[in-house]
């Protein structure tokens, strides 16, 4: 291990003996005392003692004054002054400490927590911050972004315990799996794999390829498993703000969900457990998301989108879809939501209010139309619910259950026909007001918190 005390500090011990009058002999061997090693050669001490006397030399000159002044006053600690006294001498030589930061200083000095500090110099940077104090590299760990935590955390198993025990948040991430293309980006950190002229190419931040000769698609897929595992499994107290997770199918019949279905290919789920907010899944049925939903945290999943559009879809029974949803809504994760956007796929729904009323926005397509008592219940529900931002229910209405509806609301809204007619309801002990809008394909609710424009679904 390499090693050297601070030069400035070594500069003010020098000055201190310079004003003692001591020659550069004497002082050249006190701090040989003190060094254990050669730090400066005798003819440097000569030669700056004789710069000193010539160039009227202070302690602000040059760059450091404040760690001249620790050697300054180390200088005097060792001759066994008070600090009292110190402060004088340093005022006299230019320094600006002040009377207290003295005498912390000399208590830090009888402690033995000050040696004009030694700082570490080593070629091997790994070395250099192995041998720094757990708190200062978990302080340093906390400003490291994704790739340097991976790099960092396989220097050693305890360095790897440091990584993964802190707390680190990754803002936006994506996974995507189309079979011959597979993509993981989260934060500022970049892999790839890619399937070209029949064989694999690998790539990080877009930077050169390596080539994965004989490579098969089973061992590829696996590695990406592995990735994902490593970046949002290993640290238990990560927080992702976006997670975003696409899997495609480039031929029909293909089955592409391998990294989350573990029927699939009889392999395991690599996500864990994860802290996200906001999820946004494309190729996904429904089991897959009532699995995957139960591995986010339910105190802190807010949001989740739902696409489930890819060729091949294999086609659930209906008994199997109606337990499935049947699950998806009685989940702690589910019941927590304040946004679902699901629009590909039909809800079966027993009772709308008990569903989908704690949602704050809801965009979601249902299986058959619901009797006009449920629509009603879930009417009163969100009379309750003061940040209703808007809910949209589609629906394929047959003729008699819209003639029937509209009705009961005394509207009648066909789109082409001009704008739609609203029924205005008024939240109790309160002056706002909940919109409800009924058409031949959906039931529109609009809440307080509607903001008068139309997301993009």
């Amino acid at each position: 291990m390499d090693w050297e005390y601070n030069p400035f500090a070594i500069e003010g011990f020098l000055f201190c003996l310079f004003l003692l009058k001591v020659s550069a002999e004497r002082a050249y061997s006190d701090l040989l005392k003190i060094t254990k090693r050669e730090e400066r050669c005798l003819e440097c001490v000569k030669s700056l003692f004789n710069w000193m006397e010539e160039e009227d030399y202070d302690i602000k000159a040059g760059d450091d004054e404040y760690q001249r002044s620790k050697g300054f006053l180390y200088c005097l600690y060792l001759r066994e002054v008070s600090p009292d006294y110190a402060f004088l001498e340093l005022q006299l030589a230019g320094g600006s400490f002040s009377l207290k930061d003295v005498r912390i200083m000399f208590k830090r000095m009888e402690e033995g927590k000050y040696n004009m500090e030694q700082v570490v110099v080593s070629r091997n940077p790994r070395e250099a911050f192995g041998i720094l104090p757990d708190e200062i590299k978990v302080k340093v760990i906390e400003f490291l972004n994704l790739e340097s935590r991976l790099a960092f955390r396989q220097t050693s198993s305890k360095n790897r315990q440091l990584v993964d025990t802190g707390k680190f948040f990754i803002g936006d991430a994506k996974v995507f799996d189309s079979r011959w293309t597979l993509h993981i980006l989260a934060s500022d950190y970049t892999i790839n794999w890619d399937l070209a002229f029949n064989q694999w190419f690998m790539y990080k931040k877009f930077k050169d390829y390596v080539i994965l000769p004989e490579a098969t698609e089973t061992e590829v897929h696996s590695k990406f498993q592995k990735e994902i595992s490593l970046i949002f499994n290993s640290n238990k107290k990560l927080k992702i703000g976006k997670l975003d997770i696409r899997v495609t199918s480039p031929e029909k019949g293909y089955y592409p969900e391998r990294f989350i279905v573990p029927s699939a290919n009889r392999v395991r789920m690599p996500f864990n457990f994860l802290r996200v907010t906001t999820l946004n899944l494309e190729g996904f049925t429904i089991q897959l998301l009532l699995n995957f939903l139960k591995k986010c945290d339910p105190t802190i999943l807010k949001h989740v989108t739902r696409r489930s559009n890819f060729v091949g879809r294999p086609v659930m029974k209906f008994w199997k879809r109606k337990n499935a949803y049947k699950k998806l809504y009685g989940l702690e994760q589910w019941k927590n939501l304040d946004e679902f956007v699901d629009k590909d796929d039909r809800h079966i729904c027993d009772n709308l209010a008990s569903s989908f009323a704690h949602l704050a926005y809801a965009d979601v397509t249902l299986y058959s139309d619901p009797p006009l008592e449920q629509i009603l219940e879930l009417r009163e529900k969100l009379l309750l619910k003061p940040t209703l931002d808007e809910m949209t229910l589609n629906f394929n209405f047959s003729v008699e259950k819209f003639e029937e509806l509209c009705e009961h609301f005394g509207i009648f809204n066909i789109p082409p026909l001009g704008n739609a007619e609203w029924v205005i309801y008024g939240y109790p002990n309160s002056e706002e007001v909940l919109s409800l809008c009924v058409t031949p394909h959906k039931v529109i609710f609009r809440g307080p918190y509607f903001n008068g424009r139309i997301r993009s679904r």
